[in-house]
């Protein structure tokens, strides 16, 4: 498996950082950690500062001792077969984007930053525009404070993760992408559906939810819940697996129950349906990451994803329905 680390000094991307120490430990991986010196603005404590305020070689220097750090703690948490360095200039999106794709990455992880409006303005959203064109399954990272640390496997985060599914093909394989990365660490999930309030996609495209009846609707979810969760039974996710279905706007639900039971992973899939009905319901996966209050994993249509190799045995785990 190739990952992509994208660090930048902020927030959000130590936050990434701090996730891929604990959903890589243990799994075979090359793991390539990116910095890259922006060639208008760098983002400073106080906003974006011109690139030209500062000295060249202080930047690469700075950069250089922010990658090894991460290679450190990588390292000691048994992150990553193999860990690559990669400092380069120019913008930040592309350059993620084209190291994503030469060779072809299975997973890339940076952070949101959480810029206001005006820092947006000047820097571009570089989280929105990776998650909307790469290839593969990006991890977008809130800043948030850790978990409490599992006292069988210390230095694993107990991590609460909520993973959103509707039956289609790509929500499956974000299922199957969860079932990979949550191996072998403490987790507490919850697999949710979401009945949306307006429109059905159908096997023929979308249909008015008025046409579906609520009942017969409640059974589907409840038997495509069913059918899912012994996905993550036989993965050995655990110690805590629940379900939740409900009805609404599908982005707005998933927001919803995230915040109520602070969770801090949303995994879901990205690019699920055509061009026309993404324009009539908007994208749930970008509208997920852009107001979630937690990190988002965005899984897409295609199978990019291989197979982990689990170097350190997953711990027995018992399931529980809610």
């Amino acid at each position: 498996m190739r990952v992509v680390i994208a660090l930048d000094g902020s927030t959000s991307a130590e936050q990434g950082l701090r996730l891929a120490e604990t959903l890589l430990t243990g799994k075979e991986s090359h793991i390539v950690l990116m910095h890259v010196l922006p060639r208008h603005f760098i983002y400073g404590k106080g906003g974006p500062v011109p690139i030209e305020c500062y000295d060249a070689d202080d930047v690469r220097t700075d950069g250089k001792a922010l990658l090894d750090a991460a290679t450190a703690r990588l390292k000691v948490a048994g992150a990553g077969t193999t860990i690559e360095q990669n400092i380069v200039a120019g913008h930040p999106a592309d350059l993620i984007l084209k190291t994503a794709t030469e060779p072809h990455a299975d997973l890339i992880i940076l952070g949101s930053r959480g810029l206001n409006g005006a820092q947006r303005f000047l820097l571009g959203s570089v989280s929105h525009r990776v998650s909307q064109h790469a290839h593969c399954t990006v991890l977008v990272a809130h800043a948030q404070a850790p978990r409490p640390t599992r006292r069988d496997r210390p230095g694993s985060a107990m991590l609460k993760v909520l993973v959103a599914i509707d039956g289609s093909t790509v929500a499956d394989h974000a299922l199957d992408v969860a079932c990979t990365l949550l191996s072998g660490i403490g987790v507490e999930v919850t697999l949710l559906h979401v009945i949306p309030r307006h429109l059905v996609v159908g096997r023929g495209g979308l249909v008015p939810a008025e046409c579906y009846d609520v009942d017969i609707e409640q059974e589907a979810a409840q038997a495509l819940v069913d059918s899912r969760l012994p996905r993550l039974q036989q993965g050995g996710i655990g110690p805590t697996l629940q379900t939740e279905i409900a009805i609404g706007d599908p982005a707005e639900v998933i927001l919803d129950v995230a915040e109520e039971n602070g969770v801090d992973l949303i995994v879901l899939g990205g690019r699920g349906v055509s061009n026309a009905e993404r324009w009539l319901l908007g994208s749930v996966a970008h509208k997920v990451a852009t107001h979630a209050g937690c990190s988002v994993l965005i899984v897409p249509r295609a199978p990019g994803m291989t197979r982990l190799k689990t170097v350190v045995q997953p711990t027995g785990s018992s399931a529980r329905r809610a």
